[in-house]
């Protein structure tokens, strides 16, 4: 009987370095995250499509929240735009502006200082 071919780079894959998971094949040393490419093994793996993933990268391939790369997530920010000053509900306010949440609320709308609070 001949041996298997690993799923990752077709060579031939004999028994003792052998991983079945999955329905295929790999060398041990092929068996790796379809993201970012970190080396797998049966108690560090997640798979989604029968694809192997590292336990990082599954939500992102469940989500479908695209490839990532060091510029971000694919269709989202680059990393250093998240929570800036600019996205903040209280953007505004040292200039004069109203600031707070858009629907309302707060301190004029009888916060804190006007007693709306009970405890």
């Amino acid at each position: 009987m001949a041996n298997p071919k690993c799923k990752a780079c077709g060579k031939t894959v004999y028994p003792t370095e052998k991983v079945f998971v999955l329905d295929s094949n790999y060398h041990k040393f092929c068996f790796k995250c379809a993201t970012c490419g970190m080396t797998l093994n049966l108690k560090n793996f997640e798979s989604f499509n029968k694809t192997p993933y590292c336990k990082a990268h599954m939500l992102v391939a469940k989500t479908g929240g695209g490839v990532q790369t060091q510029a971000g997530a694919e269709g989202g920010p680059p990393p250093g735009d998240y929570n800036t000053p600019a996205m903040s509900e209280y953007a505004g306010v040292a200039d004069g502006g109203e600031g707070g949440y858009a629907e309302g609320g707060g301190y004029a709308e009888g916060g804190y200082e006007e007693g709306g609070y009970q405890y």
